[in-house]
């Protein structure tokens, strides 16, 4: 589903299943994007998709991404 999501707004990035249950993602774009993808993300109607807690950090190192990818 984040991947769908990250391709339908045009948003670059990684998103990986943690250990710990969590989910990491690395999202690039323009500010309104990664808004309006982390809005989406939070959104989903998925029992397993649900967000109960949500760390930003900005990354000004975070690699330039052409596409967005599901990784180990």
């Amino acid at each position: 589903m984040t991947k769908m999501v990250a391709d339908q707004i045009g948003i670059s990035g990684i998103v990986r299943n943690e250990d710990d249950g969590s989910v990491y993602i690395e999202a690039v774009g323009p500010t309104d994007k990664i808004d309006a993808f982390i809005a989406a993300v939070k959104r989903s109607p998925s029992p397993s998709g649900k967000v109960d807690t949500c760390k930003l950090e900005e990354d000004a190192n975070i690699e330039n991404y052409i596409s967005f990818r599901v990784t180990n």
